[in-house]
């Protein structure tokens, strides 16, 4: 059975789960790696991909250490503190 990573944690998810295991995300409806779409222009992305090939919006935001939402241009997680390195190309 194919799995992909869950697009709020990147925890692994089987491709029949309604839901991640390690973060509790539940999914609208049944996700699988080619229904992800960039929030900037649409277009379908896979779940390991940093940036969209269409827009070059970057798709994870994320600190790699605490998960908190960040903005493209930041250096530093401002919730741990973790330095960040390079996210995305940037």
């Amino acid at each position: 059975m194919s799995s992909f990573k869950c697009p709020e944690c990147g925890g692994s998810v089987k491709k029949n789960w309604k839901g991640c295991p390690k973060c509790g995300k539940i999914f609208d409806q049944q996700v699988d790696a080619k229904s992800l779409k960039c929030k900037n222009c649409g277009a379908e992305l896979e779940s390991d991909w940093i940036r969209c090939p269409e827009c070059t919006e970057l798709v994870n935001k994320k600190c790699p250490k605490c998960n908190f939402e960040l903005k493209p241009s930041w250096k530093a997680c401002p919730k741990c503190g973790v330095v960040l390195n390079n996210i995305g190309g940037n």
